[in-house]
């Protein structure tokens, strides 16, 4: 079974209606391989993007909405999904 986990977003993304209206709730399931190779490709040599690209294409966003993500969310993201990113434990619960 895939592990699916869910995000409410403190500071949603705001997209108008014509683009699906806002975004509240991201939801990320466990990237594989292609998804890795793409998002390093994306990248192209810095880390930051080819991370920010595996989280973007891990809940099903384009990276140029994923970045309009506020830090606060993306920190909490970024604990939520650490484990399969290599950056400690699953969170509780998960």
């Amino acid at each position: 079974m895939d592990d699916i986990r869910t995000h409410t977003l403190l500071t949603p993304i705001r997209r108008p209606e014509a683009e699906g209206g806002d975004i509240t709730t991201l939801s990320f399931h466990e990237p594989d391989v292609g998804e890795m190779i793409t998002a390093a490709k994306a990248g192209g040599g810095d880390a930051v993007i080819e991370r920010m690209a595996q989280l973007a294409l891990s809940c099903g966003l384009d990276l140029p909405t994923f970045k309009r993500i506020k830090s606060r969310d993306l920190t909490a993201i970024m604990v939520l999904t650490g484990d399969w990113l290599g950056n400690g434990e699953a969170p509780a619960g998960s």
